[in-house]
């Protein structure tokens, strides 16, 4: 598994040299971009504090759940799984698993050069604390599970050192919850009708 999961960035790193100039918009905090017609919309996010956390550097998120019509597109390439009809993928949120993700994460990178991943935790409580970022299910992170987080990283990265990498973070708020404050872990491998994902890279 972990030579799969590290062939992402090594195929980011083969073609990085093909790939286009970053797009100026991503450089205003707030400001949202395309790096191609079916990539996903993304939003930018100026570097802050969370807690004890500061993450130095600036990130872009995607502006909604990524959904079935965008999976499609990872399909169409032959380089992802069908997650249902393919011919009727609408706007719904497309619910993977981890481990599936991993394969859009892969096309993505390829098609725009540049290295895309999942949020970190922290990255997501940062966005949903400073950005307007509506919470009506349960998102994926990258982290690897951990029963607290009293020795997260402090930098924003994904906390995978130490963990229970079988079980993935997910975050949000299932239906009828007021808080999105519940952590929750998943399988890598295991799917849930309100468990979707956004995409994230550095900036």
């Amino acid at each position: 598994m972990r030579a799969r999961l590290l062939l992402p960035a090594l195929l980011v790193a083969l073609c990085a040299g093909s790939a286009s100039a970053q797009s100026p918009r991503a450089q205003s905090p707030g400001a949202s971009f395309k790096e191609c017609p079916h990539c996903p919309e993304m939003v930018s996010v100026a570097p802050g504090t969370l807690g004890r956390a500061t993450i130095d550097y600036r990130f872009a998120y995607s502006k909604d759940k990524i959904s079935l019509r965008d999976w499609k597109q990872c399909v169409l390439a032959n380089q992802c799984q069908p997650l249902g009809a393919t011919a009727t993928a609408g706007p719904e949120p497309a619910t993977p698993s981890w481990l599936d993700i991993q394969q859009y994460l892969t096309w993505l990178s390829l098609e725009t050069g540049h290295d895309y991943r999942l949020l970190s935790e922290t990255e997501w409580e940062y966005v949903t604390k400073t950005a307007a970022l509506r919470i009506d299910a349960l998102e994926w992170t990258s982290d690897c599970w951990h029963p607290d987080r009293v020795a997260a990283p402090l930098d924003g990265s994904s906390w995978d050192a130490e963990g229970d990498c079988r079980y993935h973070v997910a975050r949000g708020r299932r239906a009828g919850e007021t808080s999105t404050g519940t952590r929750y872990r998943f399988l890598f491998n295991a799917t849930d009708p309100a468990l979707g994902f956004r995409v994230a890279r550095t900036l």
